[in-house]
């Protein structure tokens, strides 16, 4: 049985790597690596390893030092890591394994799954989500930096690079059309048996699973974005783009506004808007077979693949020209 390895830095990452390893029944013979970047996905990733582990699923959490990283330091713990994930196989499974990898942006591999990338038979790559290619374009000084400390800069280049699977391949760069691959999400739900949708679902959401079906019913979902987090506005800003959001898109349907697993702020919509938490990846509401009356964001992957009668990025191209607008469903 192929043996497979999955880098993941976020709750949908892993959402995702548990559809592919679910729809291949090959939980035995795959390894999950959360690798966090920040403390608030450590923690959501610590939170649910034991319910990982009781289901089968072999299983490493790290936090990863951003000081170390710039300096080369992590380098050592990206070691040690290799080393507990060939215990997990019980031999050195160098040039031997299928590296499943998200870390990474057009760019370059990020330094998180460089040594996977080095050891692994063959990998993989899967993209963050629909708007990866139109993300703004990295600091040449980041991209040498990366490079020197052993990234694959030119990864589409590599022979051992089976596919790049993406949702959206005619938006990215010409010279990727030989790797480029169709990420069909819907393809992978409708291969799970009913079993391991549940197990999957146990897994993000335990007793809250319940709670929202019998909560979501009629109503709209409003996505957000860790849009300040990430630098590209403030955090007013941020709060102030969402709240004009729930109360313009309230004329449609009650809303319910649904938190990125890295977004950090306190909306003010209690009195008018359920808020659901930032510990589970959007996508995980269509294993529970709900249908909104609408979803809306404003850069985001999460609208297209919502079961929704209408479906809205108020600006897709955000990221670039920063432009917020309240446009109508009809």
């Amino acid at each position: 049985m192929q043996r497979d390895v999955y880098v993941c830095v976020t709750p949908y990452h892993l959402y995702l790597s548990l559809l592919l390893i679910e729809s291949k029944g090959n939980r035995d013979n795959s390894v999950l690596l959360l690798n966090a970047n920040d403390t608030k996905i450590y923690e959501q990733f610590c939170s649910i390893k034991e319910k990982l582990e009781s289901n089968r699923f072999k299983v490493d959490v790290r936090i990863r030092d951003k000081k170390k990283d710039i300096l080369g330091l992590e380098e050592i713990e990206n070691k040690k890591q290799y080393k507990t994930v060939c215990s997990m196989f019980g031999e050195d499974i160098t040039g031997e394994f299928v590296l499943y990898n998200f870390a990474w942006n057009c760019q370059y591999v990020y330094t998180t799954a460089n040594i996977y990338y080095k050891k692994c038979k063959t990998a993989v790559f899967v993209e963050e989500g629909a708007l990866t290619a139109i993300n703004p374009p990295q600091p040449l000084v980041k991209i040498l930096a990366k490079k020197i400390q052993g990234g694959s800069v030119d990864f589409y280049k590599d022979e051992k690079l089976e596919g790049i699977y993406v949702q959206q391949p005619e938006i990215y760069s010409k010279e990727w059309k030989d790797k480029l691959k169709k990420l069909d999400v819907t393809s992978l739900l409708n291969k799970l048996k009913a079993e391991s949708k549940k197990v999957i679902v146990n897994i993000f959401l335990s007793d809250l699973a319940d709670t929202l079906k019998n909560q979501l019913v009629d109503v709209g979902i409003i996505y957000t974005q860790p849009l300040s987090e990430d630098g590209f506005i403030t955090e007013e800003e941020k709060i102030d783009y969402f709240t004009q959001m729930v109360n313009y898109y309230s004329k449609y349907g009650k809303p319910v506004l649904k938190l990125h697993p890295r977004d950090a702020s306190t909306y003010n919509v209690a009195s008018t808007c359920t808020v659901l938490p930032a510990y589970f990846p959007s996508e995980l509401l269509n294993l529970l077979n709900i249908h909104f009356k609408y979803a809306v964001g404003i850069c985001t992957s999460a609208v297209p693949t919502t079961d929704a009668e209408y479906k809205l990025n108020i600006n897709e191209n955000f990221l670039t020209d920063r432009r917020f607008r309240l446009l109508p469903l009809e």
